[in-house]
């Protein structure tokens, strides 16, 4: 009798949350990758940004050296710092991050970001002194934040046509885990149950900013006057 090879039990839950990482990475990048620590330290910022709660979305070296989990993976002790920065600075010169120095002396860090076009821009913001850039802490999400978006759309906004779900999926990619279930909150609250309305809520949060509460995860007042700015836009007033 043929019997099932590998652990006895499942290492993943049915609703783990995915961290998205490009096809264009498996199929381009990673069949030139050659040093085990710089294909860690860039599957790790995926994993970092993917769970950034604040706008602009960066990961900072001095993050990196102090993440428990991308040490585990690295060469602990005195070796770590060198061989962070060596993995980093093969990334930087493949292409796969970009980075934006910020402060001085002791003060002094690097910012890093995907070389995609969101990353890009938002690092070119940050050098122009268009946005702010606090070192927030990387936190894992809410139990139901990790809900499938698909089925929390169904269930709050309406049927899932090919095109939103392409849009989901794109929105999954560019945006912090927990803002589309906020977004699609605030489109049932203000009884706008379209997902141009969800876009338009994400589109402003990430272009100005989400200023929220540690406690509740929220801004009351900013979601009032989008709230109201939107169904003014979209009644034609």
């Amino acid at each position: 009798m043929t019997r099932l090879q590998g652990a006895e039990r499942a290492l993943f839950p049915p609703n783990a949350e995915v961290t998205p990482v490009p096809s264009m990475f498996f199929s381009h990048v990673l069949p030139e990758v050659e040093e085990a620590a710089e294909l860690r330290i860039v599957l790790h910022v995926f994993y970092a940004l993917r769970r950034k709660r604040v706008f602009p979305r960066f990961v900072a070296r001095s993050e990196l050296l102090a993440d428990e989990v991308l040490l585990r993976g690295l060469r602990a002790g005195a070796g770590y710092a060198a061989e962070l920065d060596q993995g980093l600075a093969l990334a930087l010169g493949h292409g796969l991050l970009v980075a934006v120095e910020k402060g001085a002396g002791e003060a002094r860090d690097l910012l890093y970001f995907i070389n995609d076009e969101d990353g890009r821009r938002t690092a070119n913001r940050i050098l122009a002194g268009e946005l702010a850039t606090p070192i927030a802490a990387v936190r894992e999400p809410a139990a139901t934040e990790s809900e499938p978006l698909v089925a929390l759309y169904e269930q709050n906004i309406g049927p899932v046509t090919p095109l939103i779900a392409e849009g989901l999926a794109e929105a999954e990619l560019k945006y912090p885990p927990a803002w589309l279930p906020r977004a699609m909150k605030l489109a049932v609250t203000a009884n706008v149950r379209r997902w141009s309305y969800v876009q338009a809520i994400l589109e402003r949060w990430h272009n100005e900013g989400m200023d929220v509460d540690e406690e509740t995860g929220r801004d009351p007042e900013r979601e009032r006057l989008w709230e109201r700015y939107v169904r003014g836009r979209d009644s034609g007033g």
